[in-house]
């Protein structure tokens, strides 16, 4: 195409953000304190309740003033709400009644069954700064995070409430621990929820419209079909969506004991408000010709890459049902349509049974290349352009932790040391794999076990960090959902020993064993916490971190047909070069002793994140310590798992102290949610280099 660059028919600035959906009710300029109107002059809304459905005709007798009174009494009343905004609906209560949380949780996430909901953390809606600081704790950072363009959910430290402070119901939290340390919090993201907060005195839960599983809904009566059984009333408009978005989630990390001090914004889920800012790349794009990247399955994003520009499309979960897949595959036609955007090349996730990619096939047949993406090597480029790093950058360590990923070697990565750059990747190294069916997981599916037994070929192997994670928090007989939510519930367990104290004092004591918070003192090296059955200690260590030693074996035989031509690098090895393996089985045997004498489940997840911070540490030092990767000190963090503040609190300061420059992940999501961006980067780094 002529274009080489994004100019939609309505063109956008960079970083202003347009009224998202057609009719939208426009957002808050939080920057100037002033409402954009967008598209909300001559919306008519009404109020219906329940499945007594009325006239919008009838509705015009009622004032929004009127409506929105109605609604708040029924709220403090115990009732639940579905709203429609601009970006589709959303689901509302009271989050500080009890009862109403859980119902409208068992509603969403089990259809109204009586079922473990997955017990998902829920996000709450405050008026306004002063009240969000009753709950969570809000600095200068996450006071502008809070108030930015979008209103994201910014994940809190969670503060003690005042006598005067009504508490969050228990079913807010449910997928923390006993002190809850996380809670998502936002603020009105429009004038619509502003003049609803107005009217009640009291934080609302707000989750998106859908049942689990399912796209957001945007129509009116597919809302009443699928919501019907959930919401006692709908507010709802004449406004017409053309997307449904779920609401963005940011967080700040930093590094308590760091002088000067650290701190940086991560996005971890960019939806609404992100999803029409153009991404500048880095040096060494501006002649990428036209790219679009079909992203993963789960977490899906897409990406179009033209010029030195990348446009990252808004968070659409996991396309496992139907109604996700449609609305994917209507995300594409639309980006395609918008931008007026025609693919020269498409980049797919590797995966042959993955639903993006067998899309991108049909792009194929429209005789467009088709390049397959190696999961792994997408979060590391991905990682490179949210640091701007130019293309023509050499190979660098990267740190891949996640879920699952499809391997060149037919098993399922996820824990991964990493040698390369956009144009190559080679693996040095990865967690020590295990069948990734038996074990522990049997614990929590018993009906498994008989299938891993039948699956002993090498592709149920994994070396997934994510997986290893999920597995201590099942032994620990943690609430959960999926290994992602379960390393939700493992860190805030841990979050009740290793305080922001003990993370500074760690910090000033790189290098040294330090005893942490709640932490009994005393005793001999080497030896096991023992408790009596009231918790009472007999002896501890001084040592809190459980072993991950690394083992260094002969590099595995290359796969005889491996069909990513780039996870292979020029750098000439030489034959001593070993392969190295972290390897988690002592820590099992540690945990083990540590559960047999009652150890408390908050000093096991504790050791558990220590452990695997230390152990991290030395696997990238062993392997910067080999002749060929002493040349490059920077080391990339990238993967779902360092969606963990705690990890990277644990791991960013002993690498600093290595030496090492770190790259994490701000304005790119490091999970999945940033794949397709990495996807689009390495097609363009083929393309322009075969130009």
């Amino acid at each position: 195409m002529a274009a080489t660059h994004f100019e939609p028919d309505n063109p956008i600035k960079r970083g202003s953000l347009p009224s998202e959906g057609h009719g939208g009710n426009g957002y808050s300029d939080r920057s100037t304190g002033q409402f954009v109107e967008g598209s909300e002059v001559g919306v008519q809304y009404w109020l219906e309740q329940g499945q007594v459905l009325a006239s919008p005709r009838f509705q015009q007798l009622r004032s929004l003033d009127t409506i929105l009174e109605t609604l708040a009494a029924a709220l403090g009343k115990g009732a639940s709400a579905a709203i429609k905004g601009a970006w589709g609906f959303d689901l509302v209560c009271d989050a500080t009644d009890e009862e109403t949380v859980e119902r409208l949780r068992q509603g969403k996430y089990c259809g109204g069954e009586s079922c473990a909901p997955g017990q998902v953390p829920l996000a709450i809606m405050v008026r306004d700064l002063p009240t969000a600081r009753r709950y969570g704790g809000v600095g200068d950072r996450e006071a502008a995070a809070l108030t930015q363009l979008g209103a994201p959910i910014v994940l809190l430290q969670a503060v003690k409430a005042a006598p005067s402070t009504v508490p969050l119901a228990g079913a807010v939290t449910k997928a923390m621990t006993q002190a809850p340390t996380t809670v998502g919090i936002m603020l009105p993201p429009n004038r619509l929820y502003q003049q609803l907060m107005d009217r009640v005195n009291f934080p609302l839960i707000v989750t998106s419209g859908n049942l689990a599983g399912e796209a957001p809904c945007t129509d009116n009566h597919q809302a009443r079909s699928q919501l019907g059984a959930i919401a006692d009333y709908f507010l709802i408009s004449d406004q017409q969506v053309s997307h449904g978005a779920d609401g963005s989630i940011v967080q700040v990390v930093d590094f308590p004991g760091q002088q000067p001090k650290q701190d940086y914004l991560q996005v971890v889920r960019r939806s609404r408000g992100y999803g029409a800012r153009v991404i500048d790349l880095p040096p060494g794009f501006e002649a990428t010709p036209p790219i679009l990247a079909m992203g993963p399955t789960f977490d899906n994003t897409i990406a179009l890459v033209r010029g030195g520009r990348a446009l990252l499309s808004r968070h659409m979960g996991d396309l496992n049902t139907a109604s996700a897949l449609q609305t994917y595959q209507s995300a594409l036609v639309h980006h395609c349509t918008l931008w007026n955007f025609n693919p020269h090349r498409v980049a797919t996730e590797a995966h042959p049974d993955y639903h993006p990619t067998k899309l991108g096939r049909e792009w194929q047949q429209d005789q467009r290349p088709t390049v397959s993406i190696q999961h792994h090597h997408a979060h590391l480029a991905a990682c490179l352009i949210d640091n701007q790093i130019p293309l023509a950058a050499e190979p660098m360590l990267a740190l891949v932790l996640d879920d699952f990923g499809y391997g060149c070697d037919d098993t399922l990565w996820g824990g991964e040391l990493l040698w390369g750059n956009y144009q190559e990747m080679m693996r040095l190294g990865c967690l020590r794999p295990v069948p990734q069916l038996s074990g522990f997981a049997s614990q929590r599916y018993p009906w498994m076990l008989p299938l891993s037994r039948a699956l002993a070929s090498k592709r149920s192997l994994t070396s997934s960090c994510g997986w290893l994670l999920g597995e201590v928090a099942a032994l620990l007989d943690l609430p959960q959902s999926d290994d992602r939510h379960s390393r939700v519930v493992l860190e805030n367990l841990a979050r009740e020993v290793i305080t922001d104290e003990a993370l500074a004092t760690l910090t000033q004591s790189i290098g040294q064993r330090v005893r942490l918070s709640g932490e009994p003192g005393g005793g001999q090296d080497n030896s096991m916490e023992q408790w009596t059955n009231q918790g009472e200690q007999i002896f501890s260590p001084a040592s809190v971190a459980y072993p991950f030693p690394v083992l260094a074996i002969a590099p595995p035989a290359p796969p005889p047909s491996c069909e990513f031509p780039l996870c292979s690098a020029s750098v000439d090895l030489p034959p001593s070069t070993p392969f190295l393996h972290l390897d988690p089985s002592p820590m099992w045997s540690a945990l083990m002793m540590d559960l047999r004498h009652h150890c408390p489940p908050s000093v096991i997840a504790a050791k558990m994140y220590r452990g695997l911070g230390e152990g991290l540490t030395r696997w990238i030092a062993m392997a910067h310590q080999l002749a060929p990767f002493s040349s490059n000190n920077t080391v990339a963090l990238t993967g779902s798992v360092f969606r963990s503040r705690l990890l990277l609190q644990l791991l960013v300061p002993q690498l600093q102290h290595q030496g090492l420059q770190v790259l994490v992940h701000r304005d790119v999501p490091t999970g999945d949610g940033g794949v397709s961006l990495g996807q689009a980067a390495i097609a363009a780094a083929q393309s322009l280099e075969r130009q």
